[in-house]
């Protein structure tokens, strides 16, 4: 299980692991890089005001029900000061079995990949980070499609137009047209074994 895993580093500073929460079966699976330290404190991946404003994003898509929140690694990264950092690509690849063991369990139909860490590790080295946006990727043989981090855009709100496009090219390739009936984000402010962590 997640929370006794010493696979990598991490281990050695979690106070609790961050596994994910949502829909048991969903359709998108959406990935962010790693828990924050509100994310580690609520044991929930994308809390606070992050979490407030992935909310909106996936109301504005019409996909906020049929989604599952986790991240490339279920422990909180830190730096020598104890500031928030990305993680390495060692850890990501030490805690991809349990993202697979997630995917497996939950069979999305599409990846949402929140930020450049959590696409570039999806998609593979050898993906342009400037080609990321825009396209129709594949992850886990599905279709995966990246954004911007909710973090970034609490920050960055102006970005938020180029969120809806990829919000609406995700909900184009997630092959559920009967739900295509959403709204737009600025008119508006798996498994029980998966959600578990085993």
């Amino acid at each position: 299980a997640v929370a006794s895993c010493t696979a990598c580093g991490l281990c050695r500073q979690r106070q609790q692991s961050v596994f994910g929460r949502g829909s048991n079966q969903p359709l998108w699976l959406v990935v962010g890089d790693g828990p924050s330290t509100q994310d580690e404190a609520a044991a929930t991946p994308l809390s606070g005001d992050t979490g407030a404003l992935l909310e909106n994003m996936l109301q504005a898509s019409g996909r906020a029900q049929q989604v599952y929140v986790t991240n490339l690694v279920k422990c909180r990264a830190q730096d020598e000061q104890g500031q928030p950092r990305a993680p390495t690509p060692q850890e990501v690849a030490a805690c991809r079995p349990f993202l697979q063991r997630q995917f497996t369990l939950l069979q999305p139909r599409l990846t949402l990949a929140l930020g450049k860490t959590a696409a570039l590790a999806l998609r593979g080295p050898q993906a342009q980070a400037s080609a990321l946006r825009g396209n129709v990727h594949q992850a886990f043989g599905k279709p995966m499609v990246a954004t911007w981090h909710p973090a970034i855009l609490l920050g960055r709100p102006l970005e938020k137009r180029q969120v809806w496009a990829d919000l609406c090219l995700a909900r184009s390739n997630d092959g559920n047209n009967a739900g295509n009936n959403a709204g737009n984000m600025y008119s508006s402010s798996g498994s029980n074994e998966a959600a578990r962590g085993a």
